[in-house]
């Protein structure tokens, strides 16, 4: 009585042990571009395989603050962190489908027969309890085996795009703290200039009053005090804006008094760049992402063709039957059954067929966008070092012309008090130098922003990147 038991569990083990069969083809080679063009512009220092941190990046405590404010608080990281968690637990369920399901059962049933002639009414009872078995498909041809390494893609994929989402939320709340430090000192230059033009128009009212300047001159300087006065409202709008979309990034109300630090005290000066391997490119969140999802399609495969073979189910009970409840563990009340069940596909009308054909369809398109990432990252990444090229050179040079226009109005201004130079003449030295000095902090937020980018399109920090297989060890583990 006791055989099939045995039986069945061998059975079991042999089943759980042939089910790392897997029918999924090879994953197709992947080209990614040579890093070659990339190191003409990355600098001279040593190869570099891994990203920049943000640690590297940023020197403003108040900056790194809000960063962990909006790593906390913002409601799309949240929203791609709780769709990672519930991408994980799907992925624990299609794992459990490799095991069977072992339920305990426990029943009583009551049936009366009815009377024919003198017969008395016949009633009986039965009661059982044992442990059960329902429906366990034994995985002979990997075809759970290759829904559940699918699922496990999907599961790395989404924590791809968690940090892909986090990556790029650092990065607008560095670059949203770039543009408030930016606007507020736009800001201070146009008041500091309203300020000077407030007091040239007062001085022409005084020397109209005394017969040595005319309306013309007037005129003249109250327009110009207007035209800064529009400057200075546009950037205080510019400047709240500014802190409005900041606050939205961080997730969290903001100090009012709010104020960034110079926008060259940020970030660090130089960054260690040196030259830069197709590996950095291979790392970025987005890519591991893509290439998860190619992973995944190409197990789909696996588990459709696996559909072709024939599927083995097993079904069973064992435990203890009586006709009385008090007798129900004693001697020879023992009661077992096995069912087994074999299904062959014969005919499906081309669903199988289709159904093979459209995962193969899917891989190929998971394949076309990997590429497409890849070549999207690399463009990314050398546009990014082309301007950074640039840039440094480009902010030497407004600093060159915001000397030149200040002593280009020191010299107009001693002119235009001995009478030699014009009104018009030292306006236009005013307007160059407010125009150069307004140039040279636009560059030096490019600069900065660039700095940003290039924190970006490298893939960010991270102490111990995970490589996939790495990942995969993890997640079983829990």
């Amino acid at each position: 009585m006791n055989t099939l038991p045995k039986h069945l569990a061998l059975a079991i083990l042999a089943a759980l042990t042939a089910s790392c069969t897997s029918l999924a083809p090879p994953v197709p080679g992947i080209e990614v571009p040579e890093a070659s063009a990339l190191i003409n512009f990355a600098g001279n220092g040593e190869s570099r395989e891994g990203a920049l941190s943000i640690d590297t990046l940023v020197r403003s405590d108040q900056l790194r603050r809000l960063i962990r404010a909006g790593v906390v608080n913002n409601r799309d990281l949240r929203a791609a962190s709780l769709n990672m968690v519930k991408v994980r637990e799907m992925y624990r369920i299609q794992g459990a489908e490799l095991y069977p399901q072992l339920d305990l059962f426990a029943q009583g049933s009551s049936a009366r027969a009815p009377s024919f002639g003198t017969e008395a009414n016949s009633l009986t009872r039965t009661y059982g309890a044992g442990v059960s078995i329902a429906s366990w498909e034994l995985d002979l041809f990997g075809r759970i085996r290759s829904l559940k390494d699918a699922a496990l893609e999907r599961y790395l994929a989404s924590d791809a795009t968690r940090r892909s989402v986090e990556l790029a939320l650092i990065s607008q709340i560095a670059s949203s703290y770039l543009q408030l430090a930016s606007d507020q000192q736009q800001l201070a230059l146009a008041d500091q200039t309203y300020t000077s033009r407030v007091a040239a128009y007062e001085l022409q009212k005084e020397l109209a009053a005394a017969g040595i300047s005319s309306s013309l001159e007037i005129n003249r300087a109250a327009a110009e005090l207007e035209e800064i006065g529009d400057n200075l409202l546009r950037w205080k709008a510019a400047a709240q804006q500014t802190r409005n979309g900041l606050q939205l990034l961080v997730g969290t109300n903001l100090d009012a008094n709010l104020t960034a630090e110079p926008i060259d005290q940020i970030l660090a000066d130089d960054l260690p760049i040196g030259h830069l391997s197709s590996a950095v490119l291979a790392s970025r969140p987005d890519v591991k992402a893509s290439e998860h999802e190619l992973l995944a399609s190409n197990a789909d495969i696996g588990a459709a063709r696996a559909a072709f073979f024939p599927s083995i189910s097993l079904t069973g009970a064992y435990g203890s039957q009586s006709g009385e409840l008090s007798s129900l563990f004693e001697s020879g009340s023992k009661s077992w059954s096995f069912i087994p069940q074999v299904t062959l596909p014969i005919f499906s009308g081309g669903r199988l067929r289709a159904s093979l054909r459209a995962t193969t369809a899917s891989r190929d398109i998971a394949l076309a966008h990997y590429e497409g990432t890849v070549q999207t990252a690399f463009r990314e990444v050398s546009d990014v070092l082309v301007d950074r090229s640039v840039l440094g050179d480009r902010v030497a040079s407004r600093k060159r012309q915001v000397k030149a226009a200040n002593a280009s109005l020191d010299a107009m201004g001693d002119l235009y008090t001995s009478g030699v130079a014009t009104q018009i003449e030292l306006l236009d030295a005013q307007r160059t130098l407010f125009a150069a000095e307004s140039a040279l902090i636009t560059i030096s937020l490019q600069q900065r922003l660039n700095a940003v980018d290039l924190y970006r399109v490298l893939g960010g920090g991270r102490d111990n990147p995970m490589s996939p297989t790495e990942g995969r060890t993890e997640l079983t583990k829990r």
